[in-house]
């Protein structure tokens, strides 16, 4: 009798281990499975096909489902609800985290995110600031390029013009034209003689609502993608401000105009003072 006892005792206990295994086995393939319908390829909505998402451990042993690559440079952030990250995508910060603040990229993501439309695919990114350390939706961070920036030099007065980029979807990605639009052109204003380095506000009329097509822009622009390209082409100090003319050009046509920069209460304001009609002959 003692032996059948043993021998019911050793079968429960093994029935519960390949219970709890089988548990643990099918959380496993649900927190893989939620990983994979977060990814979306360079084409559109297809789900990428991977057999293992790379995980990383972070220094307080949280983990993350994303892999990043180092990634170096400045970015402003713009966006309308700023959040700071940590590795388990958790809100740490979105006090400390307002429109013109400037944060130092650490790392991008390996795989863009978002598994509803593609125009609205992003990279998430490690950055730092004066605050903290944390990851941020690359749609609110604009990386400052040095490779596209317009330098500026008159009567001895140097400002400069710093094109930026951000790490959603643009007008172009590796196959080609995107054909997407959720997407901002803001430039960095430098003025070494004011100290200023930041972005520039603009002022909303209907010249601004005609010369940026009615888009919803709170900071000045520059164009640089499908429809058009800007280019200043020359620089007037005056005692109202600085004047840029602005070369724009189309698939088909031209056209120039005239913008008002404005030093105000420690910050700058842009205003367009004109924006003439499409123009087809040489320029």
């Amino acid at each position: 009798m003692k032996r059948i006892y043993l021998l019911f005792a050793s079968l429960l206990v093994l029935s519960c281990n390949t219970s709890e295994s089988k548990i643990n086995n099918e959380k496993k393939e649900i927190i893989q499975q939620e990983i994979k319908d977060t990814l979306i390829d360079n084409k559109g909505n297809e789900k990428l096909e991977i057999e293992k998402e790379k995980v990383i451990t972070s220094e307080n042993n949280s983990i993350s489902p994303i892999s990043f690559s180092p990634e170096k440079g400045t970015a402003v952030l713009i966006g309308e609800s700023i959040k700071l990250l940590n590795e388990n995508l958790e809100i740490i910060d979105s006090l400390n985290l307002k429109q013109g603040s400037f944060v130092n990229i650490i790392a991008k993501s390996d795989s863009l995110y978002n598994n509803k439309e593609y125009c609205d695919a992003f990279n998430y990114l490690k950055v730092r600031n004066v605050f903290k350390n944390g990851i941020m939706d690359g749609r609110d961070v604009y990386k400052i390029s040095d490779a596209m920036l317009d330098t500026l030099d008159s009567n001895q007065k140097k400002i400069k013009l710093f094109r930026t980029e951000f790490y959603g979807i643009g007008v172009s990605d590796e196959e080609g034209l995107t054909f997407c639009a959720n997407y901002n052109e803001p430039v960095v204003f430098k003025d070494e003689s004011k100290s200023f380095f930041g972005l520039v506000e603009i002022v909303k009329d209907s010249v601004f609502e005609k010369a940026t097509w009615n888009k919803k822009v709170d900071f000045l622009e520059l164009m640089a993608n499908d429809g058009a390209y800007d280019k200043v082409k020359n620089i007037t100090f005056t005692e109202n401000g600085i004047i840029l003319k602005i070369n724009r050009s189309f698939q088909e046509g031209f056209t120039n105009f005239d913008l008002l920069l404005k030093y105000e209460n420690g910050k700058y304001k842009a205003k367009y003072l004109n924006y003439p009609e499409t123009k087809y002959e040489e320029y």
